[in-house]
């Protein structure tokens, strides 16, 4: 800081007396910086420049600039010392016009733009005016938590609730103790319910005694000095841990994710102070976001926007267009999507937030759909969903941009659903043939069953789907060492697969042979009867890469029946032209399943016709997964 001295003490007795005698005078440095020494009145010339003014050590009196934002300071306390002037600049509070001198002059000094620039530098120190501390304010809560009812009360960010001991919060009561006027409303997401009503000073939000976690909060202040200060609160939440700070009503927790509240901390703070640190295990304060369809259906047109099934089941009406709507909560972002039109395929672009996706008054089908995320919201969000679509119903989940649908099949697709989900915590349901194909083809080794085994068609077709799997045996393994034998063909193999006058054995018996082998490997895959199983659904076995032991007739000869047998609450009718074969591929296009038969080799057929052998002898059929 830099002041200049320009009273000596030789004139501090002079300026003493006339201090005494003028009321208030006023002061200006002459245009050379020198203070003059005997005027007390300031003078002004035809310009509008100060030509001189004395300096004062021991009164103080406001000079107003030519911008009106300068004041005189005073740094001694009596006119017998030598003191300093400082001048300090504040635009927001311009100083006081001075008062009038003895000689009754009423105009205050003003500087000109050059006096200013020939002043030299004066000290830019005052005394800030003091603001008034705001009263301190207690926030206290209690949780009503699982297994334990009402906790104690705490206070000013500690913990409510529990953690690390997988217990939800299931109800809330918060209040507030000290001299502002303040108030706490709040309100509670519960499992079930969805969003309660607010809950104020000290009253219950949540469930008591009805075993529903809490999901998620909002909180806010109301009274006369809601706007001095700030309601911060963060949750503990399953799977999650501590989440960020959440603040005057923002949503704290999860929503849609079907994820209990563990914890909670609040804090009531005056807005002048820093938000509380972010510690948690993520600074989002809540995942919240949502994602909304519209369907255009066949016979209909634009449904309504629905956050659940977009599109009809069991009308078998077609979808035309749909449109996708993202709510991104506490973050930001959008939603991309595309559709498989009938006649067109894949749209080129993608329809962004809202936009149509598909045809309008053109009565064409869709076939399938792509979605995807885009911004900061695909970090902490996958977006899933499945497709309902004719002659199958609900397929699996899949996200992020994936198929899901039909494509080369023809078959419409009738209804959607989308959930988002936290990033990495996995789809709502199966994934299992999120996509149908038109076509696929296996590589399904094709062992022959002659000469060694001229009955044992059963134990060389599960020989074969083991071989696909990557096991190493011999065509006679399963039937020497691991096949069933007794008089139930349903559940044990009848005769001597080596003879030609073997039998055979239907799908329980070739489950446990296959699963006495799989076990003897250390194996995790394992055998299933899937007897009953439609053809549609045996083709989504093979989009997922599981070829399918399934039970025709030699050369797809018409079935002769001979006898029945029972087993497990179900009647097995014997065929003499019996025959097992892995199904490994289709062809919708060509109507064509490929096979590997162990008595006329890898070869196609007739898809129609191998459905109808296959529906009627009974559906049997077995898969190892």
């Amino acid at each position: 800081m830099k002041k200049r001295h320009l009273v000596t003490r030789g004139l501090a007795a002079v300026m003493a007396a006339v201090f005494l005698t003028a009321a208030a005078p006023v002061y200006a440095e002459d245009s050379t910086g020198t203070s003059g020494a005997g005027t007390t009145q300031s003078v002004q010339d035809s310009g509008g420049t100060p030509s001189g003014a004395v300096e004062s050590a021991g009164t103080s009196s406001g000079i107003e600039d030519g911008s009106g934002s300068g004041t005189v300071a005073q740094s001694g306390s009596t006119g017998a010392e030598s003191g300093s002037v400082s001048v300090t600049h504040d635009a927001s509070e311009p100083s006081a016009a001075p008062q009038a001198d003895a000689a009754g002059a009423d105009d205050p000094v003003k500087s000109s733009s050059s006096a200013q620039e020939e002043t030299p530098e004066v000290s830019e120190e005052a005394a800030p005016e003091q603001e008034k501390e705001l009263p301190h304010m207690d926030v206290l809560y209690s949780a009503h938590v699982q297994n334990i009812g009402w906790m104690g009360e705490v206070s000013n960010g500690a913990e409510g609730g529990t953690d690390g001991r997988s217990l939800r919060m299931e109800a809330l009561k918060i209040r507030l103790s000290g001299q502002a006027d303040l108030h706490v409303r709040y309100q509670a997401h519960v499992q079930n319910i969805g969003w309660m009503g607010e809950a104020a000073d000290g009253a219950v939000t949540g469930t008591e005694g009805r075993s529903l976690r809490m999901e998620a909060l909002k909180l806010r202040l109301t009274g006369n000095d809601a706007d001095k200060y700030t309601i911060w609160y963060r949750v503990h939440a399953q799977n999650i841990g501590w989440m960020g700070w959440a603040k005057n009503g923002e949503t704290a927790g999860t929503t849609g994710q079907s994820l209990r509240l563990e914890a909670i901390q609040i804090r009531i703070l005056p807005n002048t102070e820093a938000a509380p640190a972010n510690d948690g295990s993520t600074s989002v304060p809540a995942y919240d976001a949502s994602v909304s369809t519209q369907a255009h259906v066949q016979n209909i047109g634009w449904a309504g926007w629905t956050s659940g099934t977009a599109g009809t089941t069991g009308r078998s009406l077609r979808m035309e267009a749909v449109r996708i709507g993202l709510n991104g909560g506490s973050v930001s972002g959008g939603i991309e999507y595309r559709t498989h039109i009938q006649n067109i395929g894949w749209e080129s672009g993608w329809a962004a937030n809202g936009s149509v996706s598909g045809t309008e008054g053109r009565s064409l089908r869709l076939e399938a759909v792509q979605l995807r995320l885009t911004g900061d919201i695909a970090n902490y969000y996958d977006v899933y969903y499945r497709a309902h679509i004719q002659n199958y119903g609900w397929l699996g989940w899949t996200c992020n941009g994936q198929s899901a649908g039909s494509s080369g099949c023809s078959y419409r697709m009738e209804a959607l659903q989308i959930q988002l989900r936290i990033k990495g915590s996995g789809a709502p349901g199966s994934t299992a043939n999120a996509f149908v194909k038109d076509q696929i083809r296996l590589n399904v080794p094709c062992v022959m069953q002659f000469p060694e085994l001229p009955t044992g068609c059963e134990s060389v077709a599960l020989t074969n789907l083991l071989l696909y799997h990557g096991f190493r045996l011999g065509k006679t393994t399963i039937a020497d060492n691991y096949l069933p034998y007794g008089s139930n063909y349903a559940v044990s193999f009848v005769g001597n697969p080596h003879s030609v006058n073997g039998a055979g054995v239907y799908p329980p018996g070739i489950v446990i042979a296959a699963n006495r082998y799989l076990a003897a490997k250390g194996s995790s895959l394992r055998a299933y009867d899937i007897t009953g199983s439609s053809m549609e659904q045996l083709y989504s076995y093979l989009d997922q890469g599981y070829p399918v032991l399934v039970w025709s007739t030699t050369g797809m000869a018409s079935p002769y029946v001979t006898g029945h047998q029972s087993y497990g609450g179900r009647t097995y009718p014997w065929f003499s032209q019996e025959h097992c074969v892995v199904l490994k591929g289709y062809n919708r296009r060509t109507n064509t399943v490929y096979v590997s038969d162990s008595i006329s080799g890898d070869l196609g057929r007739n898809a129609s016709r191998f459905t109808d052998l296959y529906n009627q002898i009974g559906r049997f059929a077995a898969v190892i997964r």
